[in-house]
């Protein structure tokens, strides 16, 4: 099985998205470690701060803003109706967690769960994109097997144990996405790692399943490139 890592630059448009799709497509195993287009990063943190000063009108209007962007690429992306419409599903499930929050004072820990939503929608997004290509996928929360130890780091006995018995499960299935900057803390919180750590998270994750290759994606000059580590 390979590792594959993919920054939120490699797709942040749709003929990105369908670029690393068509070099992902086959049916060698892998495991598909996503981030969120920055943009997207920056606009969440954007209508936390608001939140977190009680601007509500502000962050109602990022977030309006927000959900435009999303549902035009989506309906760029997606053609088929069920598919969309889980995926309408999806998004909507993810922007209440956001929106909770017009409502109940944002704690500062509870910021990361706003963010969090940035990649998960952008990982679910690419993950119904592949169904619809006819490429056997299954969607995973890396919030189910990435785990921070009360030292900060990466729990790798937790990792270990919960990521092989998900892909035992889904033995099956050749293609596995999932997200690189979302985790829990030790107290079963959604907490974040930085961009520095989701490479390593990508790293651990090859680790613990004893993966044939883990590849860093990069974007150069619009092309896709990637650093290897076995």
């Amino acid at each position: 099985m390979k590792i594959y890592r993919i920054g939120g630059s490699l797709i942040d448009s749709i003929e990105k998205v369908k670029s690393v799709a068509n070099v992902i497509c086959d049916d060698a195993p892998k495991v598909v470690v996503l981030s969120a287009p920055s943009e997207a990063v920056i606009s969440l943190q954007r209508i936390a701060a608001y939140f977190f000063s009680r601007e509500i009108e502000k962050a109602h209007d990022a977030i309006t803003r927000l959900e435009f962007r999303i549902f035009e690429f989506l309906n760029s992306l997606l053609n088929i109706e069920g598919i969309r419409e889980r995926a309408v599903n999806y998004i909507l499930d993810c922007l209440r967690v956001i929106w909770v929050f017009a409502r109940e004072t944002l704690k500062p820990i509870e910021e990361k769960k706003i963010v969090a939503q940035g990649e998960l929608i952008t990982s679910a997004l690419f993950s119904f994109y592949l169904e619809e290509q006819g490429v056997k996928n299954v969607f995973l929360l890396s919030t189910e097997f990435l785990k921070k130890g009360t030292d900060r780091n990466l729990d790798m006995n937790y990792l270990k144990s919960r990521l092989k018995d998900i892909l035992l499960v889904h033995k099956d299935t050749p293609t596995f996405i999932t997200q690189g900057d979302v985790c829990i803390n030790a107290y079963g919180r959604i907490d974040n790692l930085n961009n520095k750590e989701s490479n390593y998270s990508a790293f651990s994750i090859g680790t613990a399943i004893e993966a044939e290759e883990v590849k860093i994606w990069k974007d150069t000059d619009s092309i896709c490139s990637a650093n290897s580590a076995k």
